[in-house]
């Protein structure tokens, strides 16, 4: 199998490191968001991000998060939703999952 945890033998450690690994992930996950959630409610706001226009980003990210809670959550749940799909139906994804984390802690 492509994944390690499906080749263990079926015992009590192999379900406690299978949900030591979801807890981890589980955990994990919102952080590794947090980029795409910054990018994706600023550029839903128009924000323009040049050093001279930090002080008004400031004013605009004040008012913007009083008004667009509600947005912002429902494109949060939207993206987290579309990456749920992506995963079950893609086939293959774990092939793909597997070469962007290879490259990107490679990079770290």
């Amino acid at each position: 199998n492509d994944i390690v945890t499906l080749n263990m033998p079926d015992d009590g450690l192999t379900a406690a490191v299978k949900v030591s690994m979801s807890i981890g992930l589980l955990f994990t996950f919102p952080v590794m968001m947090v980029p795409v959630w910054e990018i994706l409610e600023r550029a839903q706001a128009n924000y323009k991000l040049l050093p001279e226009d930090m002080e008004e980003v400031k004013v605009k990210e004040e008012a913007a998060e009083a008004a667009n809670a509600h947005a912002a959550s429902f494109r949060r749940v939207a993206v987290v939703g579309l990456l749920v799909l992506t995963a079950m139906f893609v086939p293959g994804f774990s092939i793909f999952i597997s070469l962007v984390g290879s490259v990107c802690c490679g990079s770290l």
